[in-house]
């Protein structure tokens, strides 16, 4: 019991010590590892404007830097790419019990004025109230409200040196031999622990990560979010404006609800199945396509699923072989929640694995084999208008990396403005998909799903595999697949080569494309 209390009060003790500020730190610039105790620091550099023209930095353990750690994480993704692994440390062997020797440069002066040692700048520290100090330089750190607050001073033992100068060559050549073993491992608990909280239909359907090629983690500063988030500027219609199927029964075809389209007024705006048209329906057909009058039910369509034994829901040939919208039914329907009209709108029901690929980043791969047809998540982010996207694009600069995807799946058919356009911006939040990496011989595709057939502007983008894909197969998209307007010019998917001395009207020159496919287009337009 006393040891169980023992850990209670040091987790108290942790928790009323004061943590740094995310908004106040500018970066991290360096880490050690001290000899004494062998936990690993960072120096931080603090934001503000500073009247010295000398920025503070100081040192903090990994719990100081709790709320910090994507920051963090973003120094140790500097030194992974840009320098080899340290070398592995050998414990000395000896017959004594031997305490190393703090190293000079991590050597505490408790009293500064002390005059039997020399104080070197890199050495200064500044005692606040908590247990242990913290060295830093160009400022004095104190604790308020359980954070860290930096105050300039002009205190004759706040030495103020040269900011340009960190890290200085001696902290650097300390780093490149020390490892950050502590760091990587806790951001990838962190990770992890995020992982767990994401949304799925199944329990065993988890999201989980892995890395056999260095010790880098998926990016914290990367919110995972289980639905989109409408930013401002954008308008959802109301679900007042929903409108279910009233024909239809959840006792229809074997208790799985809708059993027929012409029934069905969820399919009201689906593609009309052209091939099953005779030459009467079919003069109708091309009539009602011209003036957009008379009963769109009397055209025979499709439900967009067909019942798989072994995998549930999979969408049919029909839709596969194509890019029609797929229009579910929804909460206004008689269809009951069992209807075999509703699968995408339940969320991911398949595992999914976040890894690290040799030369392309981060990718996307499932444990498990998928069907072809099988639904495997949606692309989900922060929904924003076209002047959003426009500044963001402008501020990331050429030649960033772009997770913007356009809802314009309905501009041309409802005549709607570039500028009326909406955007999922995946960038800073949204769900796994936002890791699948592109292919120019893709073996998943993504569909817009409509759960509210009057919205023509906000509705999901949902990845299905078009293929049989084994599991812990990399699953990928084509960047560049368009809707089935382009497809008419080529039944093969196959696009126009971009050159790489081409320009676009918006003066972007394409991208080289490093999918490695047989059909690989070399270069792409983005």
């Amino acid at each position: 019991m006393a040891k169980l209390d023992k850990i209670v009060m040091d987790r108290l003790k942790r928790k009323s010590e004061p943590l740094v500020h995310p908004r106040q730190v500018s970066a991290v610039v360096c880490h050690r590892r001290l000899w004494s105790t062998q936990i690993e620091e960072y120096l931080v550099e603090w934001k503000g404007l500073w009247t010295s023209g000398h920025i503070p930095h100081s040192w903090h353990t990994l719990e100081e830097l709790e709320h910090c750690l994507n920051i963090v994480q973003a120094y140790l993704q500097k030194l992974i790419t840009t320098s080899p692994p340290p070398p592995p440390k050998f414990k000395r062997k000896s017959s004594e019990d031997h305490t190393p020797r703090p190293s000079p440069s991590y050597r505490t002066n408790t009293s500064p004025s002390s005059a039997s040692e020399s104080i070197h700048p890199e050495d200064h520290h500044v005692r606040v109230a908590r247990s242990r100090d913290v060295k830093c330089y160009n400022a004095i750190l104190t604790a308020k409200d359980g954070w860290f607050e930096v105050t300039e001073s002009s205190a004759a033992n706040v030495p103020q040196i040269d900011s340009t100068a960190f890290p200085t060559t001696k902290m650097v050549e300390e780093a490149k031999v020390t490892r950050f073993t502590s760091a990587t491992n806790k951001i990838r608990r962190e990770l992890i622990d995020r992982l767990k909280r994401i949304r799925s239909s199944k329990e065993d359907a988890e999201v989980t990560m892995a890395n056999t090629v260095d010790q880098d983690s998926p990016p914290l500063g990367f919110k995972f979010v289980d639905e989109s988030i409408l930013r401002e500027g954008v308008i959802k219609l109301d679900d007042d404006t929903l409108e279910g199927c009233h024909k239809c029964r959840p006792d229809m075809g074997q208790n799985i609800g809708c059993e027929y389209t012409r029934w069905c007024a969820c399919l009201e705006y689906a593609r009309v199945d052209e091939e099953r048209l005779d030459e009467r329906t079919l003069a109708l057909y091309l009539q009602w396509k011209e003036t957009d009058e008379g009963d769109p039910y009397q055209f025979p369509k499709r439900f967009p699923y067909r019942i798989d034994k072994t995998h549930g829901l999979l969408l049919n040939g029909f839709y596969l072989d194509s890019r029609h919208t797929i229009y579910e039914c929804n909460d206004r329907c008689r269809c009951g929640p069992r209807c075999k009209n509703r699968n995408v709108q339940w969320g991911r029901s398949v595992p999914l694995q976040i890894f690290k690929t040799k030369e392309r980043g981060w990718g996307l791969r499932c444990p498990v084999d998928l069907r072809r047809g099988q639904f495997i998540d949606t692309y989900r982010g922060e929904i924003i208008t076209s002047l959003e996207a426009d500044r963001r694009e402008k501020e990331a600069g050429f030649g960033k990396d772009s997770y913007l995807y356009s809802l314009d799946k309905f501009r041309e058919e409802k005549d709607l403005q570039e500028h009326d356009m909406f955007l999922v911006d995946g960038q800073f939040m949204g769900g796994p998909t936002r890791f699948i990496n592109h292919s120019c011989e893709p073996n998943c595709r993504q569909y817009a799903v409509s759960y509210n057939k009057h919205d023509f502007r906000v509705y999901d983008i949902a990845f299905f595999a078009c293929q049989d894909i084994p599991k812990n197969t990399e699953l990928t998209f084509d960047y560049m697949d368009k809707d089935e307007e382009d497809e008419d010019e080529d039944q093969h998917g196959s696009q126009r080569q971009a050159n790489p001395n081409d320009v676009s009207e918006g003066g972007i020159k394409p991208v080289k494309c490093r999918c490695g496919s047989k059909k690989c287009r070399k270069w792409l337009w983005m």
